[in-house]
């Protein structure tokens, strides 16, 4: 009930959101986790700009920080992970040798930064 509470505090009925819903979501996470946008774009059966406009808000609020993946897509594998877009670099997967250059192979997801289970 805690983790409602602060989401309805958070998002003051700006986003025609369901906030049960997005706690339902929030709480299959823990601290660490990486949420993938696309996972909670499908979850709630949000937009992409409206997916991206709740992930900034839980961004703000220091509930979630945005990482970078950089990722080899023919063998699934992540690489690398960076907290600052201007740290990426080109990189080779270990598993496949691959190039990965940027920003072809970086996906954006976010990562639980919050404990919100007790």
């Amino acid at each position: 009930m805690m983790l409602q509470s602060l989401l309805k505090k958070i998002f003051c009925d700006n986003l025609s959101v369901d906030m049960d819903k997005l706690a339902e979501f929030l709480e299959l996470y823990e601290v660490n986790d990486y949420i993938y946008p696309s996972a909670l774009k499908k979850y709630l059966n949000l937009s992409t700009e409206k997916t991206y406009e709740v992930l900034s808000l839980l961004e703000k609020e220091q509930i979630l920080k945005m990482v970078f993946f950089v990722e080899c897509f023919d063998c699934n594998r992540k690489v690398n992970e960076y907290d600052e877009l201007w740290k990426i670099k080109n990189d080779v997967c270990d598993e496949c040798e691959n190039k990965l250059i940027f920003p072809n192979n970086v996906k954006v997801v976010y990562k639980v930064v919050m404990e919100w289970k007790i």
